[in-house]
């Protein structure tokens, strides 16, 4: 008879593969031990969110060697954060922009970055939400396409056309991740914004990414006429805007 052993530390996404993992094993014909030494495949669960977390993983790793030496046929496996060098990458990436807010200079660059991006839709006629943000220029969809009514998804129309048109990748805020059905009289409520995200990820774009973005964007203001509406044709029952798709009318 063959037993597995798994060991978990981290958070409660780490329990949940954990749990699969062992459902997977027993599909297998895999029993559970508590026992690492009476196991045939040792699974270690992993996380590094933490340096005593981190700490614990390789302790773990440590108490297993003898294990392994006397019992070479053993499985010994680990999975999770150690596993996935990108995990502690964005770690170290989300420490370091933590910090970087507190810096006055960047901060002063990080806004008059967005400030330009603005300043440049508006001169070239581009209706925004003013003033902009810190870190966001929000185009007013109502204006951009004032042909779309809401019912047709104007904002996400947008997003697509800015995708299609530049590879430009845009958020939509607006019916699609707001207009609710009233459950009274079954009549769509629509928000009364309907907005165009256009985020700047910390230390990414330069000038010239900015004005390209800038030239496109102008364009297709200027034909604006040309893009059309969507009509969804799957849904979520909720938070449809991940994963709705769509049609052009």
């Amino acid at each position: 008879m063959t037993h597995y052993h798994i060991w978990t530390i981290g958070c409660q996404t780490n329990d949940a593969d954990s749990r699969r993992a062992a459902e997977e094993l027993q599909r297998l014909g895999y029993l559970p031990t508590p026992r690492a030494e009476e196991a045939d495949v040792v699974l270690l669960n992993t996380c590094v969110v933490r340096q005593k977390a981190e700490d614990k993983v390789y302790g773990r790793l440590s108490s297993l060697k003898p294990l392994k030496e006397h019992r070479p046929e053993v499985t010994l496996a680990v999975m999770g954060c150690l596993v996935a060098p990108e995990t502690r990458r964005d770690l170290e990436a989300i420490a370091i922009g933590l910090w970087e807010r507190l810096n006055e200079e960047y901060l002063t660059y990080r806004i008059g970055q967005t400030r330009y991006l603005g300043d440049r839709l508006r001169e070239n006629g581009v209706p925004i939400f003013e003033p902009v943000g810190g870190h966001a220029v929000y185009i007013d969809v109502k204006r951009f396409l004032s042909h779309i009514p809401q019912s047709r998804f104007p904002g996400q129309a947008l997003v697509a056309q800015l995708y299609l048109e530049g590879g430009i990748r845009a958020v939509e805020l607006g019916s699609v991740a707001f207009a609710r059905k009233d459950e009274a009289t079954g009549e769509m409520i629509y928000p009364k914004l309907e907005l165009v995200r256009l985020a700047l990820p910390r230390r990414v774009y330069t000038q010239s990414h900015l004005d390209y973005v800038v030239e496109v964007i102008a364009r297709l203001y200027g034909e604006g006429e040309k893009i059309r509406g969507l009509k969804i044709v799957y849904e979520a029952p909720r938070l449809r805007h991940f994963t709705a798709r769509f049609e052009v009318i």
